[in-house]
Formats: C-alpha cells, structure tokens, sequence
C-alpha cells in the first residue's frame, strides 16, 4: 500500500514546486519536453542503473536491502547507492543537457532535475517500504540533480582547469549528499534495531531530517530567485 502512495508523492510534490518556480517565468523548455524527459529517466534511463545493482547485489556478502551494521550502512548508503546512481544519472544529465545548451541557469538546473524526478519516482515502485513516505515527502534526487544541473551549466561554459573542477564537481557534490542522507535513514534502522540503542537511533533521524528541512526550503527559493 505504501509503494503506490510514494511513488503519487514522489510526482505532487515535485509538480507543485516546479509549478510556482515557473509561475509567470518565460520560458524555453515546453511541457512537453518535461513530460518526455521524466518519461525517459523513469523507463530508459534507469535500465542500466537496476542492472549494475542487481548485478553488484549477487557480490555481496548480505542482502543489501537488510543493513544491519554501520560498516554495511556506510557500503551500502555510498557505493551501492550513491556511487552507482548518481554516476549513471550523470552521464544522462550530461546528454540531455550539452543537447540544450542554449538554456539559461534556471532551466538548465530545472531539466536536469526532472531526471532526478523520474528516476525517485521508479525507485519509490520497487524499493520497498522502508522509509518510504519519508523520501516522499523529501524529493532528494530532484535536488542531487539540481546541484549536478548548477555544476555542469557552470562546466560547459568554463574552460581549462576550472572546467574539470567544476565538472568533477557536478558529480562529487550529489554523490556526497546522496550518501549522507541513505546513511542517516540506514544509521537510524541500525541503532534502533541491531544495536538496541533507540533514541539515538531517533536522535539521528531527527537530526537529518531538520537539517534537510532547511536545506530542501533554501534551495527551492535559490532556484526560484535564479534569472532564467
């Protein structure tokens, strides 16, 4: 039952942020092109993403869906996870967006997120329920490819060493963010459920979750206030 609710979540709110960034906006990407990009990062672009972790998954000496340590909570939260994903989510990003480099910041950073969209959105279908409506709420990989948008709009305008800085950038910075947050909801499970420790357990989670507050309110209005 949670799957279903998730995954609605995981497309209402986005479309309601995107819909009062882009109130009274001109603008140069369409609906249309909206729609087709989420459609291909829900379908098309995440087969490769499901068939290197169910490959990585036969490697592994756990079920990586089962944390139940902290050395497996780091494994699992950076390299199965953000390593992988985000690496993936790159190379697509990039495409799609060196296809429209006539864009402005605004859009740039606004398409790249759709990908984000699209992809939390299959992920919410088939990851099961643990800490779902919780990602839900929180639509982090629209934000990691907000940022990985920022980086690269800033990159394919650069030149020399500051290019590569900003390109490496465009990577490090969700890949980062992306670990932290699956750590702090993997960390939370672990101290509550393997280590009988609780209110540390709750402690972390709330900890993360107010410090992710404040950072999803912040970036929506930077975004907002970004000239197109």
């Amino acid at each position: 039952m949670l799957m279903p609710i998730g995954a609605v979540l995981s497309i209402i709110i986005p479309f309601l942020i995107y819909r009062w960034i882009l109130k009274g906006e001109e603008r140069t990407v369409t609906n249309k092109e909206y729609v087709k990009t989420f459609l291909l990062s829900a379908t098309v672009y995440m087969i490769p993403i499901i068939v290197i972790q169910v490959s990585f998954d036969f490697l592994l000496p756990w079920d990586p869906n089962t944390v139940t340590t902290i050395g497996q909570s780091f494994f699992t939260s950076f390299i199965r996870a953000s390593l992988l994903e985000e690496g993936a989510k790159l190379f697509f990003v990039y495409r799609c967006l060196k296809r429209r480099q006539e864009l402005g910041m605004k859009e740039t950073i606004l398409l790249a997120g759709i990908i984000g969209i699209g992809f939390g959105f299959l992920e919410k279908l088939v990851m099961g329920e643990a800490a779902l409506i919780l990602n839900a709420f929180f639509p982090g990989h629209m934000l990691f490819q907000w940022l990985m948008g920022y980086f690269l709009y800033k990159a394919m305008r650069a030149e020399g060493t500051e290019r590569k800085k900003l390109f490496a950038l465009s990577y490090l910075v969700p890949f980062l963010l992306h670990g932290v947050w699956d750590l702090g909801l993997f960390l939370s499970d672990v101290m509550e459920d393997s280590l009988g420790m609780p209110i540390t357990g709750i402690v972390i989670l709330f900890v993360m979750v107010i410090l992710y507050i404040v950072a999803f309110v912040k970036s929506i209005k930077t975004v907002k206030r970004t000239k197109a």
